[in-house]
């Protein structure tokens, strides 16, 4: 059972907005959480380093989650005070209309709500349109461009707003941007962990940038930490909703252990250790390929730096991914956690050779 600091953590960050380019309210709850454990540094794109230690013998290990949220950013003011915005990352636009969101601008958070046009008035034929952000506006209450134009501007940043809850059973956390601060509380937690214990490698964990917006934080702090292994640590679509078919996307389930994907993105030999890690130690796991053969996730990228990383993906399933009601269970994030320590004790006996696959 995660503890009561580790609820509190994981709901801070939760509760922070960090669209995709602007991921700093998140940089900060983590700093002050993590300084006192660990040597902490920030590059210029904004990624936060996480070191476990100054320097080892061994492996240097590398484990990246990314921080960032789907979101918008303003584009346009109307004469009514209507403030219309693009999207910065992929988001659920069917589930859009009539959400609350928060204005990230100079002058401190605002709330306003997505507006369209009510189905009174909506021609039959184009009432099961899915409404694209030329159908949608935001409306903060003003009154007039200017009042608009005293508070936002061209540029302001926009986030879904809800309050994290969890479900009548306490097994599942209800919130937006599990994807994928739940990586991050993960990667936090497991360093936690192993500054504590005398293990000989290097462990650097990054919560990265931008990954919304082609895994762009990933890319500069791989070519910066330079490790021989990495994890990427993210959620993955679960599968048991209905109208799914495991036939084409695989069994991935909430409540049922952490994912270890097998795709072209993860090494074959680091995999299996995994795959060891978690039964010698009796974590609850799932064998998956992810929603796709290649790509989705910052492990794409972080494989192909330099020399090429040997990486792996830990997956937590997630329900109603980009939207405002994304859901996990507890249960598969601390058997995260739990596999990645477990995992740096595996790692100590090998060395950068073994995962050469020939």
């Amino acid at each position: 059972m995660l503890c009561d600091r580790q609820i509190k953590f994981l709901i801070d960050i939760l509760r922070t907005n960090s669209p995709s380019g602007y991921e700093k309210q998140i940089m900060l709850v983590l700093k002050k959480y993590m300084s006192d454990i660990c040597f902490v540094e920030t590059d210029c794109l904004g990624n936060m380093y996480l070191y476990s230690s100054k320097k080892n013998d061994g492996l240097t290990i590398m484990m990246s989650a990314h921080a960032d949220e789907v979101g918008f950013q303003i584009t346009d003011i109307d004469n009514n005070g209507f403030v219309y915005a693009r999207n910065v990352a992929p988001i659920d636009k069917q589930t859009l209309a009539g959400n609350v969101v928060t204005a990230l601008t100079k002058k401190g958070e605002i709330q306003g709500v997505i507006g369209k046009k009510p189905p009174h008035i909506i021609e039959f034929k184009e009432r099961d349109k899915c409404l694209g952000f030329e159908d949608l506006w935001i409306d903060f209450g003003f009154e007039t461009k200017e009042e608009a134009e005293f508070y936002v501007e061209r540029g302001d940043y926009v986030t879904l707003n809800s309050e994290p809850r969890f479900s009548c059973n306490n097994k599942r956390i209800i919130s937006k941007a599990l994807d994928n601060k739940i990586g991050v509380f993960i990667m936090a937690e497991v360093i936690r962990s192993i500054c504590k214990k005398d293990i000989p490698l290097t462990v650097v964990g990054v919560a990265t940038v931008q990954e919304e917006l082609g895994c762009r934080g990933s890319i500069v702090s791989t070519n910066t930490v330079n490790p021989d292994v990495a994890f990427c640590i993210d959620v993955g679509i679960s599968t048991d909703i209905p109208n799914v078919s495991s036939k084409n996307y695989g069994l991935f389930e909430l409540g049922k252990g952490v994912g270890i994907i097998r795709n072209a993105e993860n090494n074959e030999f680091l995999t299996n250790t995994l795959i060891d890690a978690a039964r010698m130690n009796d974590i609850m796991y799932q064998k998956t390929t992810g929603h796709r053969s290649t790509g989705g996730t910052e492990a794409a990228h972080i494989q192909l730096s330099k020399q090429g990383v040997a990486t792996a993906n830990i997956s937590v399933p997630n329900r109603y991914m980009h939207s405002l009601v994304e859901t996990c269970d507890l249960r598969d994030i601390e058997c995260a956690i739990d596999l990645l320590v477990a995992e740096m004790q595996e790692l100590t006996k090998y060395h950068k050779k073994d995962f050469c696959l020939f």
